[in-house]
């Protein structure tokens, strides 16, 4: 009776870190599920990062949804146009052009400090894609190892399924994971 009860009873003076640590197992968990459900849309286009000029034409660096941006890729529009989330690439497009007209009716030291802040926030996009933590493992459908990645300068929200062959350069993450667990 009441010993068994005793027993299986919670005990609420935990540490701070345990505290801590509970926050932030729930994150990880809410990540873990929204990560589950993306990986079942197919290609969607999340957000359009960049673009570049190629031979004439519009090249379109696109964030996929339910992957990390290790995995972005170079898009012409032609290809993308039957995709989920195409208006988000002609919703850029059309700020693009409002961009870069209102950029030529600037002062020329103007000029260069809005291509300063431009250049400080592509900085801040490559983080996106260096490990900044592995909190999770598994095994894919054939056998292979994946790890849960939060990444540099992202949310919890944001963390995703990675191949171990995709971040190898990261084995002390890795490492420091498996000390962990």
């Amino acid at each position: 009776g009441s010993s068994l009860r005793a027993v299986q009873r919670k005990s609420y003076a935990e540490s701070d870190s345990d505290d801590f640590m509970d926050e932030e197992d729930r994150a990880v968990a809410r990540a873990l599920a929204k990560q589950k459900a993306e990986e079942e849309d197919g290609d969607v286009i999340e957000i359009v990062m960049d673009h570049k000029l190629i031979d004439n034409d519009r090249h379109y660096l696109i964030k996929w949804k339910g992957t990390s941006h290790l995995h972005n890729t170079w898009v012409v529009e032609s290809e993308v146009r039957q995709l989920k989330g195409y208006k988000r690439l002609q919703n850029y497009i059309k700020k693009q052009d409002q961009y870069e007209r209102w950029m030529r009716t600037l002062h020329p030291e103007d000029r260069e400090q809005e291509n300063v802040e431009r250049e400080a926030k592509k900085a801040l996009q490559e983080a996106y894609t260096r490990v900044d933590r592995i909190v999770a493992e598994r095994e894919d459908e054939s056998g292979l190892i994946e790890y849960f990645v939060l990444w540099e300068n992202l949310p919890y929200a944001d963390a995703t399924w990675e191949a171990q062959k995709d971040i190898g350069g990261y084995q002390k993450k890795i490492d420091q994971y498996i000390e962990r667990e």
